[in-house]
């Protein structure tokens, strides 16, 4: 019987938000601890119940539950709660010795107040505790930023292969069953992984279709034909301004010389890919253009992404309402602000209530202003999601001139149609929708309308990387620089980075 201790710390960091992630933002989106880590996963199809299912269903195998810590993107993570959360994790551990493997679910992108390589450093420690016989098996976001500890340090890694992200679970399940077939057969895979002087802009980066998409499947067509076993291009969280930073190959295969092959050959056409990889959004009143009169009868979608809260910006931003309270449209439209103070000042007026309201542009002032305005209390909101869904905390619906603005505590994740219809709004009342994505909110909307669009807009998830002032990442990078010479780096193994006596 294999003894497996597991444990999940997802949370992607926006180095250019003000926003400390504190415990309070895990709270919201969900902390669980023991046995209650089980029976909050297992059986559903959610990104940790990849491994945990595999893992649970296995006649071989006994499954020690730590903690589930997820939050929010946002920025850098409070140093203390990692703290706690691998307190928990190395109790466990010592608790319950021996084991054979530690299977992690994480997201990869993350910072603390105290470390650049947050995820690297927590592996490290997690590895100097279990010492360098216990595989070490971890799933990742394709936003993680793969650094030489995070390699050094896990024996078996994977990532989601599409982006907006729809194989989540398949990727734990892909972690689960390469780490297990190492512990059955003792056989350990040899792990490469090339460096790319290269950060690519989200919104040009979709695996649905185009560049990336023959990319991935041809690299998938591959790993199915037995050329190597499993494969990950990492695209990193694009607003990470550290040391060691930029997009990455990770590829899995029998024998270290496949492995490094693999990853310098994929890692060689992805870096190829970087010219072709560009998006250019539309402006904000282009985009209210679209919407006057409703042309078509079609809901329009716009996106605020460079205030996109699941990339780690603010979420406060009212770019957007400004423009359509300053050209005075009466276009029905819809959106979300996170703005605590103002949805407390407006539950505490009351249902029908009106009043001047100054709302959004107050947690992230380096680039946005508030709005200010006459607002009609219309609702203090009750919202129903599904299951594990995070929280938004207080929440309460306005209405500033014809727009409806849902008020909410925690600036969650933005791009999700039952978003608004969990508010109990109706996507039919309206002739623009906003929602703060890069490309997710194009599969959640894409049964409703065919009419999206991103807007040009300032923020910390601004698509034009350049303008943000990034002052540590390595250089050349591409695409604040792009010499003749620019190449990815020599591909690096797993067991080249080992310390000698392991």
């Amino acid at each position: 019987m294999f003894r497996i201790i597991y444990g999940c710390f997802t949370q992607e960091t926006n180095t250019f938000s003000p926003i400390i992630c504190r415990r309070e933002y895990f709270e919201a989106s969900g902390i669980s601890k023991g046995e209650e880590v089980l029976r909050r996963f297992c059986g559903r199809k959610a990104y940790p119940s990849g491994i945990l299912n595999y893992l649970t269903d296995a006649e071989d195998t006994e499954v020690i539950p730590t903690a589930a810590y997820m939050s929010q993107s946002c920025g850098r993570v409070d140093q203390a709660v990692c703290d706690e959360f691998l307190d928990i994790v190395l109790k466990t551990m010592k608790e319950n010795e021996p084991y054979d493997g530690i299977f992690l679910t994480l997201h990869g992108g993350m910072c603390t107040t105290v470390y650049d390589d947050g995820i690297g450093e927590m592996l490290e420690r997690i590895r100097a505790a279990a010492g360098p016989d216990v595989l070490i098996a971890a799933s990742t976001d394709l936003h993680a930023n793969i650094t030489k500890k995070v390699i050094r340090n896990l024996d078996i890694l994977t990532g989601f292969h599409e982006y907006p992200h729809t194989d989540t679970y398949n990727t734990g399940l892909r972690a689960a069953k390469l780490g297990m077939e190492a512990l059955r057969s003792g056989k350990r895979p040899a792990m490469a992984c090339v460096k790319l002087p290269m950060i690519l802009q989200a919104e040009a980066s979709s695996t649905k279709s185009g560049p990336l998409y023959d990319l991935v499947q041809s690299a998938e067509k591959r790993a199915e034909a037995g050329a190597f076993k499993d494969f990950t291009v990492y695209h990193m969280q694009p607003w990470l301004d550290i040391e060691e930073a930029g997009a990455s190959v990770v590829v899995i295969a029998d024998d270290p010389q496949t492995a490094k092959k693999e990853a310098e050959d994929i890692g060689r056409k992805y870096f190829d890919l970087r010219h072709v990889l560009k998006h250019r959004p539309i402006t904000v009143d282009e985009g209210l253009d679209l919407c006057i009169g409703h042309r078509t009868g079609e809901l329009v979608v716009l996106s605020d992404a460079a205030d996109n809260p699941s990339g780690g910006a603010t979420g406060d931003s009212v770019e957007v309402l400004r423009r359509i309270l300053e050209r005075k449209l009466d276009i029905r439209a819809a959106m979300i602000v996170a703005d605590p103070e103002a949805a407390k000042e407006a539950e505490a007026l009351g249902e029908g209530a009106s009043a001047v309201l100054t709302i959004g542009g107050k947690i992230d002032p380096r680039f946005y202003r508030p709005v200010t305005h006459e607002a009609t209390v219309v609702k203090v909101l009750d919202p129903v999601f599904g299951p594990g869904a995070p929280s938004f905390g207080r929440a309460v619906l306005i209405r500033m001139r014809n727009t409806d603005i849902i008020l909410v505590q925690y600036p969650q994740y933005n791009f999700s149609k039952e978003q608004f219809t969990g508010f109990g709004l109706r996507l039919e009342d309206y002739d623009m929708v906003q929602v703060k994505s890069s490309l997710a909110y194009v599969d959640s909307f894409k049964d409703v309308t065919s009419r999206m669009y991103n807007v040009d807009t300032p923020g910390s998830c601004t698509p034009d990387l350049v303008s943000l002032g990034f002052t540590r990442i390595p250089r050349p990078m591409y695409p604040f620089d792009d010499p003749d010479d620019l190449r990815p780096a020599p591909p690096v193994l797993h067991a080249d980075l080992l310390p000698a006596a392991r």
